[in-house]
């Protein structure tokens, strides 16, 4: 009767592991003060796709985005973006995600803005 229920034990322990995965850190929403007084945020879904929310910039409110995270290298790809640095895709922004992984720095050529992880 036993060996009747290893293959199925088999496979709910596997489902149970991979439910266990461990998440990006850099999954969530972030948010950060513009040098105008706004409030910007971005949401990284577990899937590399996102949205980011500029107010007072079109080019950057309400566009998505794709991403990645290799050692705490994050690349932002904005969607359809057309500026210096674009790439057909869309335009890449880098940033560096903390070693506490609540704040994330983007770093652009004349300014940095660092976004903080929500709750």
């Amino acid at each position: 009767m036993l060996k009747q229920f290893a293959p199925v034990a088999a496979i709910v322990m596997m489902a149970a592991a991979a439910g266990c995965a461990k998440q990006d850190p850099a999954v969530g929403t972030w948010s950060t003060t513009t040098p105008g007084g706004k409030t910007a945020s971005m949401t990284l879904a577990k899937d590399g796709t996102g949205t980011l929310s500029f107010p007072g910039m079109a080019m950057l409110d309400n566009k998505p985005i794709t991403w990645t995270n290799e050692d705490k290298k994050v690349t932002l790809t904005l969607e359809g973006a057309a500026m210096p640095g674009s790439t057909a895709s869309g335009m890449n922004l880098p940033a560096t995600l903390s070693d506490d992984a609540k704040t994330l720095t983007i770093a652009l050529p004349m300014i940095s803005l660092t976004f903080t992880k929500q709750p």
